[in-house]
């Protein structure tokens, strides 16, 4: 179905940029040169996919 090709992309698009968050140690310019997206559209990626720094809640 059209809808489970577009949730695992999205599942992927989130493991992605947690991992690179992970690797780059939550800094968020490191996070932003490695994926090529600015500061704002990589708070909204996170925002949208839940994705919060450990210890920390969006």
């Amino acid at each position: 179905p059209k809808g489970s090709a577009a949730m695992s992309l999205e599942e992927v698009e989130r493991e992605h940029i947690l991992k690179v968050l992970q690797y780059a140690g939550w800094h968020y310019g490191k996070t932003c040169k490695l994926l090529g997206i600015s500061r704002p559209t990589l708070r909204q990626k996170m925002k949208k996919y839940g994705i919060s720094p450990p210890g920390r809640r969006l």
